[in-house]
């Protein structure tokens, strides 16, 4: 079976562009740290992709869910001219990682509603969402009053094991910080079973117990490369700032997880 030649979509015209320049490695690293935190709700098309914001000598990326955010920053960006703000779709995104090879650049052609990205012989085309992206610079609490350090591994570990008990519905665990001790606990009445772990860490502020759902923390965990994590904490109700211990060089990598109310 076949289908007339006139029938298959044209490609699409990428009118009054503007061509800008990225090492693959640079936006390889930009798809794999901000993808995950994009939403899968067709009703919010704006967060359904990443926000490139390009400067003259800086590229912002940022992508959110409502629940969980990433910002990443290259503070030495001099990919061309370009000025302005593109909302990428994910799905996008996730094709282009696999063609993108390191040790080349990647071209990118900004029309008004397309992009073309030229990458060794393959072309890809993709319609930019053409949508207001939220003020996301808004949700960063304007002061922490709590900062814990600690080891990314351990608590990864005991967010993991802590998270099999938690309810299947909420996902919901518990951080309780006091101290230098962080306990990690979860209690699912439904199905009558709970878990808590206890782990050391470098905590300074007034002792404070905070709900999250151990899926989104796990991602944001899972993300950050350094081996130590510091993490910006207020209230049980505020947004917690998660940062890598050492920054990437060049790179600013800041990532903000909401918190859950705890059952009573």
């Amino acid at each position: 079976m076949g289908k007339p030649l006139e029938e298959f979509p044209a490609l699409p015209e990428v009118d009054a562009q503007q061509t800008v320049s990225i090492p693959s490695a640079l936006l390889k690293r930009i798809i794999d740290k901000t993808i995950f935190a994009i939403s899968r709700d067709e009703l919010k098309p704006s967060l359904q992709g990443v926000l490139f914001r390009f400067g003259k000598e800086s590229l912002q990326a940022v992508a959110t869910d409502g629940h969980r955010l990433v910002r990443f920053i290259n503070t030495q960006f001099s990919g061309s001219d370009y000025v302005g703000d593109n909302i990428i779709p994910g799905k996008f995104l996730g094709i282009l990682g696999t063609y993108l090879n390191g040790d080349e650049e990647a071209h990118l052609n900004i029309g008004e509603n397309h992009i073309m990205i030229q990458s060794q012989d393959t072309v890809l085309y993709t319609r930019i969402i053409e949508e207001r992206f939220p003020d996301y610079e808004s949700v960063f609490p304007k002061e922490s009053t709590k900062n814990l350090k600690i080891e990314r591994d351990e608590v990864l570990a005991a967010v993991r094991r802590v998270s099999i008990f938690s309810n299947k519905t909420t996902h919901q665990i518990a951080f309780q910080l006091k101290d230098n001790d962080l306990k990690v606990s979860t209690e699912d009445v439904e199905t009558v079973s709970n878990a808590q772990e206890t782990l050391s860490c470098e905590y300074s502020g007034e002792p404070l117990t905070i709900g999250y759902n151990a899926n989104y923390l796990r991602d944001i965990l899972s993300h950050i490369d350094s081996s130590t994590v510091l993490i910006e904490l207020d209230s049980p109700v505020t947004a917690a700032i998660f940062y890598p211990d050492q920054q990437q060089e060049n790179e600013e990598l800041t990532m903000l997880l909401m918190p859950i109310r705890l059952n009573d």
